[in-house]
């Protein structure tokens, strides 16, 4: 069987602290296996200077992305009992705390990002695993403008990465046991 998301998580045996939790969730959006599942070749890795010359609705679209893919593993966490539940804004005090994050995720102050990774969150807890995918693409569709389509290969990527992500709760959980 292979682990979720092309990586196993790394075991643990108690609930994580925040730091820690905030720790693996960021190094599990950052790493290429997410961003495989949604149809790219690997994460898009683009410095200033190139996204002067990217197209506006390219880069809203890519950070709506990793919102989503940060938010949904979060919540992985947290079904999975790893992250406690009451400290869930403690950890996205932590990623809207960070000068380089909140930013990267497209939020314009430290309290959108609060605000709105913790409304994410929420909506992928609340929503039952099956209907990720279709979390997944309306929340990321929401950055794009009037008219533009999501490309065909993140509609269908997004089925399995949502499968990924329960089969990620399912591992995590039995860790956690």
């Amino acid at each position: 069987m292979r682990p979720a998301l092309g990586r196993r998580p790394r075991p643990v045996s108690t609930a994580m602290d925040a730091r820690e939790a905030a720790g693996r969730c960021l190094e599990w959006m950052l790493c290429d296996e997410p961003w495989k599942e949604l149809g790219f070749a690997r994460r898009p890795r683009h410095g200033v200077l190139a996204q002067l010359f990217r197209p506006r609705a390219r880069i809203e679209f890519e950070n709506g992305l990793k919102r989503e893919i940060l938010a949904s593993i979060t919540a992985v966490y947290v079904l999975s009992r790893h992250i406690d539940p009451d400290e869930v804004s403690e950890v996205v005090a932590l990623y809207a705390a960070h000068p380089l994050i909140f930013p990267m995720l497209g939020f314009a102050s430290q309290k959108a990002a609060r605000k709105g990774m913790q409304g994410a969150i929420d909506d992928y807890m609340e929503t039952p695993e099956g209907q990720w995918a279709a979390l997944i693409l309306g929340r990321s569709a929401q950055g794009l403008p009037a008219g533009h389509r999501l490309p065909g290969r993140v509609g269908a990527g997004a089925s399995r990465l949502s499968t990924r992500l329960a089969t990620a709760v399912r591992q995590l959980t039995r860790m956690a046991a």
